[in-house]
Protein backbone atom coordinates (compact mmCIF):
# COMPACT_ATOMS: atom_id res chain seq x y z
CA UNK A 1 0.00 0.00 0.00
CA UNK A 2 1.52 3.52 -1.03
CA UNK A 3 2.06 5.82 2.25
CA UNK A 4 0.04 8.93 2.39
CA UNK A 5 0.43 12.07 3.79
CA UNK A 6 -2.63 14.80 5.46
CA UNK A 7 -0.89 17.91 5.04
CA UNK A 8 -1.97 20.73 7.15
CA UNK A 9 -1.19 24.46 6.14
CA UNK A 10 -0.03 25.62 8.95
CA UNK A 11 2.75 27.83 7.85
CA UNK A 12 1.40 31.57 7.28
CA UNK A 13 -0.20 30.81 10.76
CA UNK A 14 2.23 29.70 12.66
CA UNK A 15 5.11 32.41 11.58
CA UNK A 16 2.54 35.02 12.04
CA UNK A 17 2.20 33.14 15.73
CA UNK A 18 5.62 32.48 16.29
CA UNK A 19 5.19 28.88 16.71
CA UNK A 20 9.12 28.47 16.22
CA UNK A 21 11.47 26.89 18.45
CA UNK A 22 12.14 30.01 20.11
CA UNK A 23 10.15 31.22 22.98
CA UNK A 24 8.45 34.10 23.52
CA UNK A 25 8.41 36.27 26.75
CA UNK A 26 6.51 34.29 29.44
CA UNK A 27 4.34 36.92 31.56
CA UNK A 28 6.61 37.19 35.34
CA UNK A 29 3.84 35.38 36.94
CA UNK A 30 4.38 31.88 35.18
CA UNK A 31 8.55 32.20 34.76
CA UNK A 32 8.41 29.68 37.56
CA UNK A 33 6.23 27.09 35.64
CA UNK A 34 8.41 27.80 32.48
CA UNK A 35 11.28 27.08 34.31
CA UNK A 36 10.43 24.23 35.53
CA UNK A 37 9.08 22.43 32.91
CA UNK A 38 12.73 23.63 30.74
CA UNK A 39 14.31 21.25 33.76
CA UNK A 40 12.40 18.43 31.99
CA UNK A 41 14.82 16.22 29.94
CA UNK A 42 13.52 16.30 26.37
CA UNK A 43 13.32 13.38 23.54
CA UNK A 44 12.14 12.75 20.42
CA UNK A 45 9.38 10.26 20.15
CA UNK A 46 11.33 7.16 18.59
CA UNK A 47 13.57 7.44 21.63
CA UNK A 48 10.81 7.97 23.76
CA UNK A 49 9.28 4.41 22.94
CA UNK A 50 12.36 3.03 23.00
CA UNK A 51 12.64 4.29 26.79
CA UNK A 52 9.23 3.04 27.58
CA UNK A 53 10.04 -0.27 26.49
CA UNK A 54 13.49 -1.01 28.22
CA UNK A 55 12.23 0.27 31.44
CA UNK A 56 9.00 0.57 31.83
CA UNK A 57 8.25 -1.33 35.75
CA UNK A 58 5.37 -3.11 34.63
CA UNK A 59 6.25 -4.69 31.39
CA UNK A 60 9.55 -5.66 33.03
CA UNK A 61 7.34 -7.27 35.68
CA UNK A 62 5.68 -9.28 32.93
CA UNK A 63 9.34 -10.22 31.24
CA UNK A 64 10.05 -12.15 35.02
CA UNK A 65 7.01 -13.75 34.79
CA UNK A 66 7.31 -15.01 31.38
CA UNK A 67 10.13 -16.31 32.91
CA UNK A 68 8.92 -18.01 35.74
CA UNK A 69 6.15 -19.73 33.30
CA UNK A 70 9.33 -21.29 31.60
CA UNK A 71 10.53 -22.45 34.75
CA UNK A 72 7.50 -24.39 35.61
CA UNK A 73 6.80 -25.55 32.35
CA UNK A 74 10.44 -27.02 32.39
CA UNK A 75 9.60 -28.34 36.03
CA UNK A 76 6.40 -30.72 34.65
CA UNK A 77 8.38 -31.67 31.40
CA UNK A 78 11.05 -33.41 33.48
CA UNK A 79 8.22 -35.18 35.00
CA UNK A 80 9.39 -37.54 32.30
CA UNK A 81 12.79 -38.43 33.85
CA UNK A 82 13.23 -40.79 35.99
CA UNK A 83 13.98 -40.51 39.71
CA UNK A 84 17.23 -41.66 41.83
CA UNK A 85 17.76 -41.39 45.40
CA UNK A 86 20.00 -43.01 48.46
CA UNK A 87 19.00 -44.01 51.62
CA UNK A 88 20.08 -46.24 54.59
CA UNK A 89 18.74 -49.53 55.88
CA UNK A 90 17.40 -48.68 58.48
CA UNK A 91 17.39 -46.47 61.58
CA UNK A 92 19.98 -49.31 63.66
CA UNK A 93 21.88 -49.30 60.53
CA UNK A 94 23.43 -45.53 59.94
CA UNK A 95 25.05 -44.49 57.00
CA UNK A 96 28.38 -44.49 59.19
CA UNK A 97 28.82 -45.62 62.37
CA UNK A 98 30.11 -47.70 66.03
CA UNK A 99 28.02 -50.36 67.70
CA UNK A 100 28.91 -51.43 70.65
CA UNK A 101 26.82 -53.96 73.32
CA UNK A 102 27.96 -55.65 76.23
CA UNK A 103 26.44 -59.45 77.41
CA UNK A 104 26.74 -60.73 80.52
CA UNK A 105 24.63 -63.82 82.12
CA UNK A 106 25.30 -65.04 85.20
CA UNK A 107 23.97 -68.80 86.50
CA UNK A 108 24.32 -69.94 90.08
CA UNK A 109 26.64 -72.53 90.97
CA UNK A 110 25.55 -75.86 90.51
CA UNK A 111 23.64 -74.84 87.23
CA UNK A 112 24.37 -76.88 84.12
CA UNK A 113 24.47 -73.33 82.01
CA UNK A 114 27.98 -71.60 81.41
CA UNK A 115 27.92 -67.64 82.83
CA UNK A 116 28.38 -65.47 79.55
CA UNK A 117 30.65 -62.51 79.44
CA UNK A 118 30.98 -61.13 76.07
CA UNK A 119 30.65 -57.90 74.35
CA UNK A 120 30.34 -56.40 70.86
CA UNK A 121 32.69 -53.23 69.51
CA UNK A 122 32.11 -53.19 65.56
CA UNK A 123 31.81 -50.42 63.04
CA UNK A 124 28.82 -50.68 60.73
CA UNK A 125 27.27 -48.55 57.72
CA UNK A 126 24.81 -48.72 55.04
CA UNK A 127 23.95 -47.50 52.03
CA UNK A 128 20.67 -48.03 49.66
CA UNK A 129 19.85 -46.37 46.27
CA UNK A 130 16.38 -46.20 44.42
CA UNK A 131 15.76 -45.39 41.39
CA UNK A 132 11.93 -45.07 39.71
CA UNK A 133 10.69 -44.10 36.44
CA UNK A 134 6.93 -43.61 36.71
CA UNK A 135 6.10 -44.55 32.39
CA UNK A 136 2.18 -44.37 33.03
CA UNK A 137 1.15 -41.26 34.54
CA UNK A 138 -1.92 -40.29 33.41
CA UNK A 139 -1.76 -36.87 35.06
CA UNK A 140 1.65 -35.68 33.80
CA UNK A 141 1.06 -34.81 30.30
CA UNK A 142 -2.15 -32.67 30.97
CA UNK A 143 -0.65 -30.81 33.49
CA UNK A 144 2.29 -30.17 30.65
CA UNK A 145 0.05 -28.90 28.45
CA UNK A 146 -1.64 -26.27 31.09
CA UNK A 147 1.72 -25.07 31.73
CA UNK A 148 2.33 -24.76 28.48
CA UNK A 149 -1.15 -22.72 28.00
CA UNK A 150 -0.53 -20.49 30.65
CA UNK A 151 3.16 -19.52 29.24
CA UNK A 152 1.29 -18.02 25.91
CA UNK A 153 -1.05 -16.29 28.08
CA UNK A 154 1.64 -14.59 29.84
CA UNK A 155 3.12 -13.60 26.81
CA UNK A 156 0.02 -12.41 25.36
CA UNK A 157 -0.46 -10.68 28.52
CA UNK A 158 3.08 -9.55 27.90
CA UNK A 159 2.37 -8.01 24.39
CA UNK A 160 -0.73 -6.18 25.74
CA UNK A 161 0.91 -4.41 28.31
CA UNK A 162 3.91 -3.47 25.52
CA UNK A 163 0.74 -2.02 23.31
CA UNK A 164 -0.86 -0.38 25.49
CA UNK A 165 2.32 1.59 27.23
CA UNK A 166 3.51 2.62 23.58
CA UNK A 167 -0.15 3.92 22.63
CA UNK A 168 0.23 5.86 26.16
CA UNK A 169 3.83 7.19 25.30
CA UNK A 170 2.55 8.23 22.00
CA UNK A 171 -0.88 10.01 23.43
CA UNK A 172 1.40 11.84 26.19
CA UNK A 173 4.05 13.15 23.45
CA UNK A 174 1.52 14.43 21.36
CA UNK A 175 -0.30 16.03 24.05
CA UNK A 176 2.70 17.62 25.02
CA UNK A 177 3.72 19.11 21.46
CA UNK A 178 0.10 20.59 20.87
CA UNK A 179 -0.05 22.21 24.21
CA UNK A 180 3.14 23.46 23.68
CA UNK A 181 1.97 24.37 20.31
CA UNK A 182 -0.99 25.85 22.11
CA UNK A 183 0.96 28.06 25.05
CA UNK A 184 3.39 29.60 22.31
CA UNK A 185 0.31 31.08 20.32
CA UNK A 186 -1.61 32.57 23.67
CA UNK A 187 2.34 34.21 24.77
CA UNK A 188 2.22 35.71 21.79
CA UNK A 189 -1.27 37.16 21.66
CA UNK A 190 -0.77 38.33 25.51
CA UNK A 191 2.71 39.70 24.25
CA UNK A 192 0.80 41.62 21.46
CA UNK A 193 -2.21 42.53 24.43
CA UNK A 194 0.09 43.79 26.63
CA UNK A 195 1.85 46.44 24.43
CA UNK A 196 -1.66 47.19 23.54
CA UNK A 197 -2.83 48.02 26.97
CA UNK A 198 0.36 50.09 27.18
CA UNK A 199 -0.89 51.92 24.46
CA UNK A 200 -4.25 52.45 25.68
CA UNK A 201 -3.33 53.81 28.96
CA UNK A 202 -1.15 56.10 27.59
CA UNK A 203 -4.21 57.31 25.79
CA UNK A 204 -6.14 57.45 28.98
CA UNK A 205 -3.46 59.60 30.39
CA UNK A 206 -3.66 61.98 27.58
CA UNK A 207 -7.90 61.62 27.80
CA UNK A 208 -8.78 60.37 24.35
CA UNK A 209 -10.09 57.05 25.80
CA UNK A 210 -12.42 56.32 28.88
CA UNK A 211 -11.49 54.04 31.92
CA UNK A 212 -14.34 51.18 30.22
CA UNK A 213 -11.39 51.05 27.38
CA UNK A 214 -8.54 50.00 29.67
CA UNK A 215 -10.59 47.71 32.05
CA UNK A 216 -11.64 45.58 28.95
CA UNK A 217 -8.31 45.48 27.98
CA UNK A 218 -6.94 44.66 31.75
CA UNK A 219 -9.53 41.75 31.86
CA UNK A 220 -8.38 40.04 28.42
CA UNK A 221 -5.12 39.67 29.87
CA UNK A 222 -5.98 38.62 32.78
CA UNK A 223 -7.77 36.14 31.38
CA UNK A 224 -5.50 35.03 29.09
CA UNK A 225 -3.21 34.49 32.10
CA UNK A 226 -5.77 32.43 33.54
CA UNK A 227 -5.79 30.39 30.53
CA UNK A 228 -1.42 30.03 30.22
CA UNK A 229 -1.80 29.14 33.59
CA UNK A 230 -4.15 25.69 32.77
CA UNK A 231 -1.92 25.20 29.99
CA UNK A 232 1.42 25.62 31.84
CA UNK A 233 0.05 22.87 34.94
CA UNK A 234 -1.18 20.54 32.31
CA UNK A 235 1.77 20.64 30.39
CA UNK A 236 3.94 19.78 33.95
CA UNK A 237 1.66 17.36 35.19
CA UNK A 238 1.56 15.55 31.34
CA UNK A 239 5.74 15.71 31.55
CA UNK A 240 5.58 14.01 34.91
CA UNK A 241 3.20 11.08 33.36
CA UNK A 242 5.50 10.61 29.99
CA UNK A 243 8.18 10.16 32.92
CA UNK A 244 6.78 8.05 34.80
CA UNK A 245 5.45 5.81 32.02
CA UNK A 246 9.34 5.18 30.18
CA UNK A 247 10.24 3.90 33.48
CA UNK A 248 12.27 7.24 34.15
CA UNK A 249 13.65 8.25 37.98
CA UNK A 250 10.61 9.66 40.49
CA UNK A 251 10.15 13.05 40.24
CA UNK A 252 11.21 13.07 36.55
CA UNK A 253 9.54 14.75 33.59
CA UNK A 254 10.41 14.41 29.88
CA UNK A 255 9.20 16.73 27.30
CA UNK A 256 9.36 16.53 22.97
CA UNK A 257 12.68 18.04 21.93
CA UNK A 258 10.87 19.45 18.75
CA UNK A 259 7.33 20.56 18.00
CA UNK A 260 4.55 18.77 16.12
CA UNK A 261 4.95 18.53 12.12
CA UNK A 262 2.14 19.68 10.21
CA UNK A 263 2.56 16.61 8.15
CA UNK A 264 0.01 13.72 9.39
CA UNK A 265 -0.10 10.15 7.66
CA UNK A 266 -3.36 9.00 6.94
CA UNK A 267 -4.50 5.20 8.09
CA UNK A 268 -4.61 2.85 5.02
CA UNK A 269 -6.99 0.44 5.53
CA UNK A 270 -10.90 0.12 5.71
CA UNK A 271 -13.15 -0.03 8.76
CA UNK A 272 -14.17 -3.88 8.17
CA UNK A 273 -10.13 -4.23 6.94
CA UNK A 274 -9.01 -3.15 10.72
CA UNK A 275 -11.52 -4.52 12.35
CA UNK A 276 -10.73 -8.01 10.85
CA UNK A 277 -7.19 -6.95 11.15
CA UNK A 278 -7.98 -6.42 14.94
CA UNK A 279 -10.19 -9.44 16.13
CA UNK A 280 -7.13 -11.96 14.07
CA UNK A 281 -4.57 -10.39 16.24
CA UNK A 282 -5.69 -8.82 18.98
CA UNK A 283 -3.78 -10.37 22.11
CA UNK A 284 -6.64 -10.02 24.72
CA UNK A 285 -8.54 -12.55 22.99
CA UNK A 286 -5.78 -14.69 22.43
CA UNK A 287 -5.48 -14.50 26.45
CA UNK A 288 -8.53 -15.71 27.37
CA UNK A 289 -8.61 -18.73 24.95
CA UNK A 290 -4.83 -19.37 25.94
CA UNK A 291 -6.58 -19.10 29.47
CA UNK A 292 -9.96 -21.29 29.05
CA UNK A 293 -7.64 -24.48 27.59
CA UNK A 294 -5.18 -24.10 30.47
CA UNK A 295 -8.35 -24.34 32.30
CA UNK A 296 -9.94 -27.67 30.47
CA UNK A 297 -6.56 -29.57 31.07
CA UNK A 298 -6.79 -28.51 34.70
CA UNK A 299 -9.73 -30.53 34.63
CA UNK A 300 -8.28 -33.18 32.35
CA UNK A 301 -5.48 -33.48 34.88
CA UNK A 302 -8.17 -33.53 38.21
CA UNK A 303 -9.74 -37.19 36.13
CA UNK A 304 -6.84 -38.41 35.43
CA UNK A 305 -5.96 -38.80 38.82
CA UNK A 306 -8.50 -41.62 39.40
CA UNK A 307 -5.93 -43.51 36.90
CA UNK A 308 -4.02 -46.06 38.38
CA UNK A 309 0.05 -45.16 37.68
CA UNK A 310 2.88 -47.61 36.37
CA UNK A 311 6.19 -47.40 37.38
CA UNK A 312 9.57 -49.10 37.40
CA UNK A 313 11.51 -49.41 40.34
CA UNK A 314 15.20 -50.81 41.75
CA UNK A 315 16.22 -51.03 44.99
CA UNK A 316 19.68 -51.92 45.68
CA UNK A 317 21.47 -51.60 49.46
CA UNK A 318 24.57 -53.05 51.00
CA UNK A 319 25.52 -53.28 54.76
CA UNK A 320 28.63 -53.44 56.35
CA UNK A 321 30.44 -54.51 59.19
CA UNK A 322 33.80 -54.83 60.95
CA UNK A 323 35.24 -55.17 64.19
CA UNK A 324 35.11 -57.56 67.84
CA UNK A 325 31.73 -59.88 67.45
CA UNK A 326 31.24 -61.61 70.20
CA UNK A 327 34.89 -61.26 72.04
CA UNK A 328 35.37 -63.11 75.79
CA UNK A 329 35.37 -60.10 78.36
CA UNK A 330 39.04 -59.54 80.11
CA UNK A 331 40.54 -61.47 77.86
CA UNK A 332 42.24 -61.23 74.22
CA UNK A 333 39.99 -60.91 71.89
CA UNK A 334 41.97 -60.78 68.43
CA UNK A 335 40.98 -63.74 67.27
CA UNK A 336 37.22 -62.59 67.85
CA UNK A 337 37.75 -60.09 65.13
CA UNK A 338 35.88 -59.56 61.83
CA UNK A 339 33.12 -58.43 59.30
CA UNK A 340 30.15 -58.74 57.37
CA UNK A 341 28.82 -57.58 53.66
CA UNK A 342 25.19 -57.73 53.12
CA UNK A 343 23.98 -56.68 49.45
CA UNK A 344 20.17 -56.87 48.33
CA UNK A 345 18.53 -55.84 45.02
CA UNK A 346 14.56 -55.57 43.66
CA UNK A 347 13.80 -54.71 40.32
CA UNK A 348 10.15 -54.58 39.54
CA UNK A 349 7.07 -52.67 38.61
CA UNK A 350 5.71 -50.64 40.94
CA UNK A 351 1.52 -50.45 40.87
CA UNK A 352 -0.93 -47.16 43.05
CA UNK A 353 -4.59 -46.72 41.68
CA UNK A 354 -6.07 -44.32 44.41
CA UNK A 355 -9.82 -44.63 42.45
CA UNK A 356 -12.60 -43.21 44.72
CA UNK A 357 -12.26 -40.02 46.89
CA UNK A 358 -16.03 -39.80 47.50
CA UNK A 359 -15.98 -37.33 43.65
CA UNK A 360 -13.51 -34.81 45.49
CA UNK A 361 -11.47 -34.21 42.26
CA UNK A 362 -14.53 -34.58 39.73
CA UNK A 363 -16.19 -31.96 41.72
CA UNK A 364 -12.89 -30.02 40.96
CA UNK A 365 -12.90 -30.37 37.22
CA UNK A 366 -16.16 -29.07 36.72
CA UNK A 367 -15.30 -26.30 38.44
CA UNK A 368 -12.42 -25.99 35.78
CA UNK A 369 -14.57 -26.85 33.48
CA UNK A 370 -16.92 -24.26 33.91
CA UNK A 371 -13.85 -21.41 34.37
CA UNK A 372 -12.60 -22.31 30.74
CA UNK A 373 -16.45 -21.62 30.01
CA UNK A 374 -16.14 -18.46 31.48
CA UNK A 375 -13.34 -17.34 29.93
CA UNK A 376 -14.33 -18.22 26.26
CA UNK A 377 -17.25 -15.87 27.25
CA UNK A 378 -14.47 -13.01 28.30
CA UNK A 379 -13.03 -13.72 24.67
CA UNK A 380 -16.13 -12.93 23.04
CA UNK A 381 -16.49 -9.74 25.24
CA UNK A 382 -12.71 -8.80 23.95
CA UNK A 383 -14.10 -9.41 20.27
CA UNK A 384 -17.03 -7.26 20.70
CA UNK A 385 -14.82 -4.64 22.85
CA UNK A 386 -12.17 -5.01 19.90
CA UNK A 387 -14.86 -4.16 16.90
CA UNK A 388 -16.40 -1.19 19.12
CA UNK A 389 -12.46 0.33 20.14
CA UNK A 390 -11.82 0.39 16.68
CA UNK A 391 -15.12 1.77 14.81
CA UNK A 392 -14.46 4.52 17.93
CA UNK A 393 -11.41 5.59 16.60
CA UNK A 394 -12.39 5.28 13.02
CA UNK A 395 -14.71 7.30 13.42
CA UNK A 396 -12.82 10.31 14.95
CA UNK A 397 -9.90 9.35 12.51
CA UNK A 398 -12.40 10.34 9.53
CA UNK A 399 -14.50 13.22 11.55
CA UNK A 400 -11.46 15.45 12.47
CA UNK A 401 -9.70 14.83 9.12
CA UNK A 402 -12.76 16.69 7.16
CA UNK A 403 -12.71 19.04 10.23
CA UNK A 404 -9.12 20.13 10.30
CA UNK A 405 -9.49 21.67 7.16
CA UNK A 406 -12.35 24.57 8.35
CA UNK A 407 -10.53 24.83 12.09
CA UNK A 408 -7.21 25.80 9.97
CA UNK A 409 -9.24 28.52 7.99
CA UNK A 410 -11.38 29.42 11.15
CA UNK A 411 -7.77 30.40 12.55
CA UNK A 412 -6.66 32.24 9.55
CA UNK A 413 -9.70 33.91 9.67
CA UNK A 414 -10.04 34.86 13.60
CA UNK A 415 -5.86 36.21 12.88
CA UNK A 416 -7.13 38.20 10.21
CA UNK A 417 -10.05 39.29 12.21
CA UNK A 418 -7.84 40.41 15.30
CA UNK A 419 -5.72 42.36 12.27
CA UNK A 420 -8.04 44.20 11.31
CA UNK A 421 -9.89 45.08 14.35
CA UNK A 422 -6.69 46.05 15.68
CA UNK A 423 -6.27 48.16 12.70
CA UNK A 424 -9.10 49.88 13.16
CA UNK A 425 -9.23 50.90 16.67
CA UNK A 426 -5.45 52.46 16.10
CA UNK A 427 -7.65 54.31 13.19
CA UNK A 428 -9.59 55.74 15.94
CA UNK A 429 -12.63 54.14 13.53
CA UNK A 430 -13.14 51.26 15.86
CA UNK A 431 -13.96 50.34 19.50
CA UNK A 432 -11.70 48.19 21.92
CA UNK A 433 -14.68 46.01 22.72
CA UNK A 434 -14.47 44.74 18.98
CA UNK A 435 -10.57 44.03 19.27
CA UNK A 436 -11.47 41.93 22.52
CA UNK A 437 -13.78 40.20 21.32
CA UNK A 438 -11.68 39.52 17.97
CA UNK A 439 -8.79 38.13 20.63
CA UNK A 440 -11.10 35.82 22.55
CA UNK A 441 -12.31 34.48 19.18
CA UNK A 442 -8.50 33.87 18.18
CA UNK A 443 -7.98 32.15 21.53
CA UNK A 444 -11.28 29.80 21.13
CA UNK A 445 -10.19 29.23 17.69
CA UNK A 446 -7.02 27.92 18.71
CA UNK A 447 -7.93 25.65 20.91
CA UNK A 448 -10.03 24.22 18.78
CA UNK A 449 -7.40 23.56 15.98
CA UNK A 450 -5.34 22.30 18.45
CA UNK A 451 -8.10 19.78 20.01
CA UNK A 452 -8.67 18.51 16.31
CA UNK A 453 -4.88 17.87 15.57
CA UNK A 454 -5.01 15.68 19.01
CA UNK A 455 -7.86 14.44 18.17
CA UNK A 456 -5.94 12.93 14.90
CA UNK A 457 -3.39 12.11 15.97
CA UNK A 458 -4.62 10.06 18.77
CA UNK A 459 -6.90 8.22 16.50
CA UNK A 460 -3.94 7.03 14.48
CA UNK A 461 -2.31 5.62 17.15
CA UNK A 462 -5.43 4.06 18.55
CA UNK A 463 -5.92 2.45 15.15
CA UNK A 464 -2.42 0.76 15.01
CA UNK A 465 -3.32 -0.20 18.66
CA UNK A 466 -6.90 -1.77 18.58
CA UNK A 467 -5.75 -3.58 15.52
CA UNK A 468 -2.85 -5.37 17.02
CA UNK A 469 -0.09 -3.31 15.18
CA UNK A 470 3.35 -1.17 16.20
CA UNK A 471 2.83 2.41 14.85
CA UNK A 472 4.62 1.81 10.86
CA UNK A 473 7.51 4.50 11.53
CA UNK A 474 8.97 2.56 14.37
CA UNK A 475 8.02 -0.90 13.74
CA UNK A 476 11.39 -2.66 13.33
CA UNK A 477 12.69 -0.90 16.24
CA UNK A 478 9.99 -1.96 18.33
CA UNK A 479 9.98 -5.67 17.27
CA UNK A 480 13.64 -5.46 17.33
CA UNK A 481 13.25 -4.40 21.11
CA UNK A 482 10.51 -7.15 21.32
CA UNK A 483 12.25 -9.87 20.71
CA UNK A 484 14.93 -9.11 23.00
CA UNK A 485 12.54 -8.87 26.27
CA UNK A 486 11.18 -11.95 25.93
CA UNK A 487 14.22 -14.29 25.08
CA UNK A 488 16.04 -15.53 27.51
CA UNK A 489 19.81 -15.10 28.21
Amino acid sequence: MKKSVFRLCLGGCAAVLGLGHSQPPVPSELQPARELLNQSEQINLADAIEATLRNNPQLLAAVETIRARRSLLASEQRRWSPTAGFFTYSESTPLLGQYFETDIISYPQGSDESSTYEFNNYSLGSLGLQVSWSFLEPTRQPAINRSNSLLKAEQFTFDVIARSIVLDTQISYYELQENQRLIQIYEKIYERNLRQLDIIEEQFRGGLLHIGDVSQQKTLLLSQLTELDGFYRSQLQIASDLARIMGRPPGSSVIPAELSSNDFANWELSLPQTIDEGLALREEIRLSLAEAEADDWEARRLLNLYLPVLSLTANGYATYSEGIIDGPIGTSNSGDRGNSTDTDLAIGLGFNWNFFDGGVQTARAAANRSLAKAQRQKAQQERDRVGNQIRRSYSSYLTSRLALPQSQEALETAREAVNVASARYAAGVGDITTVVQATELLGDAAEQNKSLRLIYRNAIAELYRYSAQWPKPFQPQIRALMKSRTTDP
